[in-house]
């Protein structure tokens, strides 16, 4: 992926996420394979001036919800199978519907 692309990648992610979210934190579960999916959230959720927090795939669906709640999560954003059980609460978006999603420039 060259710089062009994760930013206009990165833009049109930032147009599906929910907002507004400055300020706000965003969840990131990811797994390794995903790497680009997380770097293009990751610069997704920076674009809307909110603050991505990344979260482990490997955990149990309990302790991912758990971290969900305990930081605040205002959103989830995830990659294939990294979300088990989805949590209740924030928005949860997995990273290919976000690209689809209509919404606001950031």
């Amino acid at each position: 992926m060259t710089l062009r692309e994760w930013d206009e990648r990165s833009t049109a992610a930032a147009r599906g996420l929910p907002g507004p979210l400055r300020g706000e934190r965003v969840a990131l579960v990811f797994g390794g394979r995903d790497w680009l999916d997380y770097a293009v959230s990751w610069m997704a959720v920076l674009k809307t001036g909110g603050v991505a927090v990344p979260l482990p795939d490997r955990a149990a669906p309990p302790e991912q919800a758990y971290m969900i709640e305990h930081c605040g999560a205002a959103a989830v954003v995830h990659g294939r199978g990294a979300l088990r059980e989805p949590p209740a609460g924030p928005a949860v978006i997995a990273f290919e519907e976000l690209l689809r999603r209509p919404g606001a420039p950031p």
